[in-house]
């Protein structure tokens, strides 16, 4: 029953995306001071970056551990995922995502294009998954923890420990028959490193590396006759690891985070944020209909551009000198978001190409 567990799993693999982001929480102060990480560093409402993703498998260099340690990330990124995170009160979700349904929450992010909405409650002792809700047709509506997947311990400094248990159950149709996948996950954080990171968004000195373990154990039941008696057809294991980089003294979230595979012996891809983004209108995230919006824009302000070709492998842009400003690989995803800050008053030139590099699609846009 490997297949019905794979089918069970992929289902909700668009919402790991989301858990993806949670890994993006906090910050730190002094220079190779031992950062520690406080409550009120965890994120707060109204905080927003973009992430950058890259999720080719072995590339990222895995991090070096201890005291005083130096991270360059900055030339290892081949993005080929962007995205707009804003943390709001679950109050501010729309009510299609179903807020109501995580009443222990106190934070949230959510994503209309994607009709997916990710719960999170912070409270003194860290901060913690509650549950994602998916409108998407054919998914699964509710993911709900419980207890709480803990996900960044407060307070927390080098060489501290952690532990924690958490459970999912996810209901389901596979074809036509009611199931069930639940997951118990035992999570081990730690804290082995801390130094000074660099990604291409910039340097940070006194992060703090924290590792989080999870090792899950996934049952699939099936309702076989229909009567709501449901009997388990598979069990299986494995387990996932995370390293994150955090700074402390603001509710900023984390710098970096990188997956490992099971072994903790290669890289399964990693993301970092970018937080320079400071006022983003709603639409950016959300304009579909738009090749490039908006246009005109403003320096610094985010810009999207619409991805509509099917077999689209790159996007570049350039400026009217054919100098390249940005580069990055497009395969699978419809919208890239970039912050244009640093970019000069003047008219640039987009161009999407396939992996032949013939041009598939091109147009400019104008920055105020």
């Amino acid at each position: 029953m490997n297949d019905a567990n794979k089918y069970l799993m992929n289902k909700i693999i668009v919402m790991n995306k989301n858990f993806y982001i949670v890994y993006l929480f906090v910050f730190v102060t002094g220079l190779y001071a031992q950062p520690t990480i406080q409550p009120s560093d965890l994120p707060a409402a109204g905080d927003q970056w973009i992430d950058y993703g890259d999720y080719r498998q072995g590339v990222h260099t895995l991090p070096s551990l201890g005291p005083n340690q130096t991270w360059d990330y900055s030339k290892e990124f081949m993005v080929s995922d962007t995205a707009l995170t804003k943390i709001v009160a679950p109050a501010a979700v729309p009510a299609f995502l179903k807020p109501g349904s995580f009443p222990n929450a106190n934070l949230a992010t959510y994503s209309v294009v994607d009709s997916t909405a990710s719960y999170f409650l912070k409270n003194n002792t860290g901060l913690y998954i509650d549950g994602v809700y998916s409108a998407t047709a054919g998914g699964i509506d509710k993911i709900d923890y419980s207890p709480d997947a803990l996900v960044i311990p407060v307070p927390f400094t080098y060489n501290n420990t952690r532990n924690g248990t958490a459970r999912l159950l996810i209901l389901t149709k596979v074809d036509t028959i009611n199931a069930k996948l639940t997951i118990f996950s035992n999570i081990n954080v730690t804290a082995p490193a801390y130094g000074s990171l660099k990604t291409p968004a910039g340097q940070y000195t006194n992060t703090l590396l924290i590792k989080r373990r999870m090792e899950n154990t996934d049952s699939v039941y099936f309702d076989l006759f229909g009567n709501g008696s449901y009997f388990l057809v598979n069990t299986s294991r494995d387990t996932s690891i995370d390293f994150y980089w955090l700074r402390s003294g603001n509710t900023r979230l984390q710098l970096m985070n990188l997956s490992t595979d099971a072994l903790g012996t290669s890289s399964a891809g990693a993301q970092y944020a970018d937080f320079s983004v400071t006022a983003v209108n709603d639409k950016v995230q959300e304009s579909s209909h738009q090749e490039v919006y908006p246009n005109p824009a403003a320096s610094g302000s985010i810009i999207s551009i619409r991805i509509a070709e099917v077999n689209a492998h790159e996007l570049s842009i350039t400026d009217l000198n054919g100098k390249v400003i940005r580069k990055e690989r497009v395969s699978g995803f419809d919208k890239v978001l970039f912050n244009t800050i640093g970019m000069m008053p003047g008219y640039y030139m987009y161009m999407v190409t396939a992996q032949d590099g013939s041009v598939l699609n091109n147009g400019r846009f104008v920055i105020q």
